[in-house]
């Protein structure tokens, strides 16, 4: 993927983060984007690379799949989450920025 390419696709990614932090929640939309946020790492920096298993490590549910767990706490796992992949995203993103043309 040409570097401006990749840019652009890891800004897109970023973008659509607001929108799936309203949702509040898996969605088919989160599900899409996380699909295509796997398969866009994977084509700019290599299936094995540490980039792409850094953001596969990403949870957006909690640990325990207990039946006693409240929906807050499935929110707050979620919205974690997506702060951790933002993070990872942007710094993708500069990693890319800061590299030699």
């Amino acid at each position: 993927m040409a570097e401006s390419d990749a840019e652009r696709t890891l800004e897109d990614l970023v973008a659509r983060l607001d929108e799936l932090e309203r949702e509040g929640g898996p969605t088919p939309a989160f599900l899409k984007w996380r699909e295509e946020a796997e398969a866009a790492i994977r084509a700019i920096f290599g299936d094995r690379s540490r980039e792409a298993q850094t953001f596969l490590q990403v949870r957006y549910t909690p640990l325990t799949h207990a039946a006693c767990l409240s929906d807050d706490d499935r929110a707050i796992a979620y919205q974690r989450g997506l702060a951790q992949a933002r993070f990872i995203l942007e710094s993708l993103l500069q990693q890319l920025r800061c590299e030699p043309r």
